[in-house]
């Protein structure tokens, strides 16, 4: 059993490190995708291999060998397609709280799969695994794909080997493969919302994070057979975060936290609900701030700040369309909630603007009520509240609140 566990954390560390691999900085892209290009080429040759010496000892006849084959190249072909449209895609920016999402996605699945699923033990050859922990990514892969490949093979009505190679063929960016694995569940154990929800899931990645007809169809499915599924609820807070319709992601959450249901990580979920609302209040608050940057004359603790774009910052935006930028303070040592913000424009720069308590979005939650506080200054590339990779900021960190103070912030550096 203690084998079955190590080789099980292995397995579910290697799936976090590929999915938060998407989420580097821009100029990491490339490498990314190169890896899983090569994976696949890996995976290609592996498998050919084994169906040639299964042609070789008989084990399968030249028409099937046909067959296999065939399969073979389209899957590659479909991949390599796949990984190409990736890489034409790859200057969208999502949200720091994407993997982080896709992160309690993977985890919470696992264990769910491994209590609805008893007879994960069977499946797995935690031997194999473990003898390739000290390899690379690619081998482990490729090791624990043809394991599921030969359990499935040799046992096609083994609905939680099929499980686990969905979610395996998921973080290696097969996802047609992936849709097909989560259907042969569906064939042994009947639909289920979660697996629904994760064909939905596949589908998603394929349609560039855009969700389309299919989608909702599955996802409507998910519902009726089960409206307060964990997986289900939180695919669809993740689409409304992504395209910034924060407060229906965290109402969408809180109806996990709400079912009560066992195996929800409510501290994670928390702290993306705190997230999305308090970006929704930066939103709905935005053209207010926009209309008064300076100062109102209210008593109590304020920052003056002189704000402007370094000189890098300057040439690698000359190009580009006017932003949004956003100034605000969050509590050092409390939650990550503005306390003071400001909406102004990049054109508007260099400019002076005052945060004080009558820039707070919340009047229980002003900068007053903090002893230190942390000043951003973010660009954002994508125009809404919230720091996501490839924006620009600047920073004032752990700044005493005490009197009027005045001080300058220079946005100089990029968001990774």
């Amino acid at each position: 059993m203690t084998t079955f566990v190590i080789a099980t954390l292995v397995l579910l560390v290697l799936a976090l490190v590929i999915v938060w691999r998407h989420f580097l900085r821009r100029s990491l892209t490339v490498r990314t995708q190169d890896f899983r290009g090569q994976t696949n080429k890996d995976l290609y040759h592996e498998h050919l291999a084994e169906i040639q010496l299964d042609l070789e000892k008989g084990r399968i006849d030249q028409e099937s060998f046909e067959y296999l084959k065939s399969e073979l190249d389209r899957s590659l072909l479909a991949d390599m397609q796949a990984t190409e449209k990736e890489q034409r895609s790859r200057d969208k920016q999502t949200s720091k709280l994407w993997p982080i999402l896709i992160s309690v996605f993977v985890i919470g699945f696992s264990g769910l799969g491994y209590y609805q699923f008893g007879a994960w033990q069977q499946a797995m050859n935690p031997v194999a695994v473990a003898d390739h922990g000290a390899g690379s990514q690619a081998d482990m892969i490729i090791s624990r794909l043809k394991t599921l490949h030969e359990e499935v093979k040799v046992n096609p009505e083994n609905g939680d080997a099929w499980f686990q190679l969905g979610q395996l063929l998921t973080t290696v960016g097969q996802y047609e493969s992936a849709f097909i694995a989560y259907q042969k569940v569906i064939d042994v154990e009947g639909e289920q919302a979660d697996i629904l929800a994760l064909q939905a899931q596949v589908k998603y990645y394929q349609n560039n994070q855009q969700r389309n007809a299919d989608i909702d169809d599955l996802i409507s499915k998910a519902q009726a057979l089960d409206p307060e599924d964990a997986s289900t609820l939180m695919f669809i807070g993740m689409d409304h975060y992504v395209n910034s319709r924060f407060n229906l992601a965290a109402e969408t959450w809180q109806k996990i936290i709400d079912s009560g249901r066992a195996g929800v990580n409510t501290d994670a979920l928390q702290e993306a609900i705190d997230e999305a609302k308090a970006n929704a209040d930066m939103a709905a608050n935005s053209d207010a701030m926009a209309a008064s940057p300076g100062g109102d004359n209210v008593s109590g603790p304020s920052f003056t700040l002189n704000v402007s774009l370094s000189d890098d910052v300057l040439a690698a935006m000359a190009s580009e369309e006017d932003k949004n930028i956003f100034v605000y303070a969050v509590n050092s040592q409390g939650p990550r909630i503005p306390l003071a913000a400001v909406k102004i424009k990049a054109s508007d720069l260099p400019m002076t603007l005052v945060l004080d308590d009558s820039k707070a979005m919340n009047p229980q939650m002003q900068l007053s009520s903090a002893e230190q506080v942390t000043i951003y200054a973010v660009l954002s590339m994508q125009g809404t509240p919230g720091m996501n990779p490839g924006d620009y900021k600047g920073e004032l960190a752990e700044i005493e609140v005490d009197g009027q103070q005045q001080m300058n912030l220079i946005i100089d550096s990029i968001v990774e």
